[in-house]
Formats: C-alpha cells, sequence, structure tokens
C-alpha cells in the first residue's frame, strides 16, 4: 500500500461532475493514506456550446474570465486532503 506520498492526478473529467469516474474515485483512495492533487480542465468546449446556461458551466467560464476568484475546493478526507 503506498503512504505518506504525495500524488499528483490529471483527469479528463472535472471533480464536480455529476456523474462517477474512476479517477476520482482512485484520488478518493489514493487521499486515505497520501496528499493528493487533482487537477483537470476547468471547461471543456463542448460543454461551453451545449451547456452554456448551467450553473457549473456559467461558474467555470467565470474563473477562466477572472469573474470569479477560483474553483478550488479542498475536500477533507480521512485526515488527507484531495485539492481540486
Amino acid at each position: 500500500m503506498i503512504r505518506n506520498r504525495d500524488i499528483i492526478i490529471v483527469g479528463q473529467q472535472s471533480w464536480d461532475t455529476e456523474i462517477g469516474s474512476n479517477c476520482k474515485n482512485i484520488a478518493i483512495e489514493f487521499s486515505k493514506h497520501n496528499r493528493v492533487l487533482y487537477i483537470s480542465t476547468p471547461l471543456d468546449r463542448k460543454t461551453k456550446y451545449q451547456r452554456p446556461n448551467e450553473n457549473a458551466t456559467k461558474k467555470r467560464l467565470n474563473v477562466i474570465l477572472k469573474k470569479s476568484l477560483s474553483s478550488n475546493q479542498y475536500i477533507k478526507t480521512y485526515g488527507y486532503g484531495i485539492m481540486m
């Protein structure tokens, strides 16, 4: 088992997506005994043009345009954390 490491995960899927993700589940499992940094793109073109009125799309676009400070989230899991 991997313990007490700093792990960086580059995910294709956003952390706040509504559907499940293997990559996200792996990050959560790693975070039980390690520090994990989960990195994903803030907004893809398909989402921007197909779902422009959804709250998640608006939030991500505001971060890109610097109208909002940040979309970073910090989740505390099992004494360690995941940074998005």
